[in-house]
């Protein structure tokens, strides 16, 4: 399977081979359970169990409402303290693994804002790779113990 990526807006397309595309999904995994760390969702290799759910419901508002909307709705957390670190966990993740969309810059604080600046021309892929993130969260959280508070 070969997919195409755009590096950016003014580079040509590259190809991500079969090899290529499974290191970047191995190294998104890896990033992520440190990334639960640094965002202090993780401490002690426990999780609090409103973590899965917010991540869960991440992934279930971003196919429902698209990425704009459900990143607007998470920034402004409505009582629930889970999804501000959410917001930075994704962020960060996107630092690290920015194939095809644009690097962070250091104007762009957050992952709303991130969008904001590149929705006219990258929106599709940023989308991807928020959604790439949010399974790779979800998945490396599952890896620690859940407990609830």
């Amino acid at each position: 399977m070969l997919q195409l990526v755009m590096a950016n807006a003014s580079s040509q397309p590259f190809l991500l081979t079969n090899k290529t595309f499974y290191m970047y999904r191995s190294n998104l995994l890896n990033d992520a359970m440190t990334v639960l760390q640094e965002s202090k969702i993780v401490s002690n290799n426990c999780a609090d169990k409103a973590y899965n759910g917010a991540i869960a419901a991440f992934g279930a508002a971003l196919i429902q409402s698209g990425l704009l909307t459900t990143l607007a709705m998470y920034k402004h957390d409505s009582g629930d303290a889970s999804r501000p670190k959410i917001m930075d966990a994704l962020f960060r993740m996107i630092k690290h693994h920015h194939i095809g969309i644009p690097t962070p810059t250091e104007n762009e604080s957050d992952l709303l804002e991130y969008a904001l600046h590149h929705y006219q021309t990258h929106l599709p892929l940023i989308e991807k790779r928020v959604t790439e993130a949010a399974i790779a969260l979800k998945l490396a959280l599952r890896t620690f113990k859940l407990i609830k508070s």
